[in-house]
């Protein structure tokens, strides 16, 4: 595997890491509503894949897309952390 296929691996078992300790911490009720909350973010992230693949960014539109995949993955992790 390259260097970016495992930050992303890492990443994406943090947050799956995170998610499930807030699960295990916090009221049922509350869990609901992160459910909710999780599901608008997964939405949020496809909208932005398809508004992304119709621009053409040329060379730089790997790199683009990988930050923005990362910056996602960092920024939902810390917000769930909140909850900790």
């Amino acid at each position: 595997k390259n260097k970016k296929d495992i930050r992303v691996e890492n990443l994406d078992k943090l947050l799956n890491e995170t998610y499930q300790a807030v699960r295990a911490r916090i009221p049922q009720e509350d869990f609901k509503q992160l459910i909710q909350s999780e599901l608008a973010w997964l939405r949020e992230v496809e909208a932005y894949h398809k508004v992304y693949e119709k621009q053409e960014y040329g060379t730089i539109r790997t790199l683009m897309n990988y930050n923005y995949e990362i910056n996602m993955r960092n920024f939902r992790t810390l917000l769930l952390m909140l909850y900790l």
